[in-house]
């Protein structure tokens, strides 16, 4: 459930960004309201229960649906599948819950940093009309690569755990399931560094900032620490 939710809130990420930077520019009537606070709490409240009806049908032993447990085979908690209710495909819900919770974000991810790119691209090229020798304070080129590679990141890291969910490990490397689960899901898990990752490779201004954040921080932790030997208690 964590996961599923982690998934829709990436896609909320790019679509609010979407929303702030394309949809701003055409003054629809209360669009600004979009990325408030308020609203981007309600939403990742929704976020949550989006999740849990979801997965509903797991929760409340819909016949077909399987059932929450520890699978000691793959050695982590999932959806399993009862004998009683198994199909003739013997695939997991599992599967099926993760194909479309995964498939669906990462559509609205692509289809918002598209719309960004678009956007910032078309809108550089009339600045430079209409001042051509005025040179553009807009990278493109730089942000077009970071939104590509946030895009891609998604798939890379997400995508991966489908033979897990389909229990085709299973089926095809029946020997070492565990160590193999082990290994995609330690590949999986760097999607929640990546964005940062991504921000501090190609953008020189998040690192600046970071790394005055990391001074101060640094700075305050030492006279904290210098003040506690100086001082009595």
């Amino acid at each position: 459930m964590i996961a599923y939710t982690d998934f829709f809130n990436m896609a909320l990420i790019a679509l609010t960004r979407c929303i702030s930077i394309v949809f701003t520019q055409y003054n629809v009537p209360g669009i600004t309201k979009f990325s408030s606070p308020k609203v981007t709490m309600i939403s990742c409240l929704l976020l949550w229960l989006l999740t849990f009806i979801i997965l509903s049908p797991t929760t409340f032993g819909a016949e077909g649906f399987g059932t929450f447990g520890y699978d000691q085979t793959h050695g982590k908690c999932e959806i399993k599948q009862c004998k009683e209710q198994a199909s003739d495909s013997n695939i997991s819900p599992s599967g099926w819950y993760f194909l479309g919770a995964s498939t669906v974000p990462c559509l609205i991810i692509i289809a918002s940093y598209i719309m960004i790119s678009l956007y910032i691209t078309a809108h550089s090229r009339k600045m430079a009309k209409i001042n051509p020798e005025r040179k553009s304070m807009v990278d493109t080129t730089r942000i077009n690569v970071t939104l590509l590679t946030l895009s891609i990141s998604y798939f890379l890291f997400t995508f991966p755990l489908l033979p897990i969910e389909f229990g085709l490990l299973d089926t095809y490397l029946p020997e070492n399931t565990a160590f193999n689960t082990l290994c995609i899901m330690s590949w999986y898990w760097w999607i929640y560094a990546s964005n940062f990752l991504i921000y501090v490779a190609t953008t020189q201004e998040f690192r600046t900032i970071y790394r005055l954040f990391l001074g101060d921080l640094a700075f305050k932790l030492g006279a904290t620490s210098l003040a506690e030997k100086l001082l009595p208690p």
